[in-house]
């Protein structure tokens, strides 16, 4: 903790840790979704990992945590369609939709030098 006041209309990107993820999940994007502060455009993903790690983690890409992830699903988003940029207004659309499931990517963190893939 900083000291300083949140600057909400700042925020990026939404990670749903798996805490959350296991129970319901509808007052925590309740929350989201009825602050005033909060853009409508921030990224939603999942992480299988406590959301800690996974925002302490270096980028590559950029400074800040957030923004590098971002960047990364943007570009993945573009080139292979491999993970969907889901906002969180999009997410929320989706949750309260009927007969429909929301979706959002996945992130995990691996180690340096090890590729995740099998192919």
């Amino acid at each position: 903790m900083t000291g300083r006041e949140m600057l909400w209309y700042h925020l990026q990107m939404i990670v749903i840790g798996p805490t959350i993820a296991q129970k319901d999940i509808t007052p925590f994007l309740d929350f989201f979704i009825r602050n005033h502060e909060i853009r409508p455009t921030p990224s939603v993903i999942f992480s299988q990992v406590p959301t800690e790690k996974i925002l302490t983690a270096r980028s590559p890409l950029e400074s800040i945590t957030a923004l590098g992830i971002t960047k990364g699903l943007e570009a993945q988003n573009r080139s292979l369609s491999f993970a969907p940029q889901i906002q969180v207004y999009q997410f929320n659309q989706m949750m309260l939709s009927p007969g429909k499931v929301g979706y959002a990517p996945m992130i995990y963190r691996i180690k340096k030098g090890v590729h995740p893939w099998p192919w």
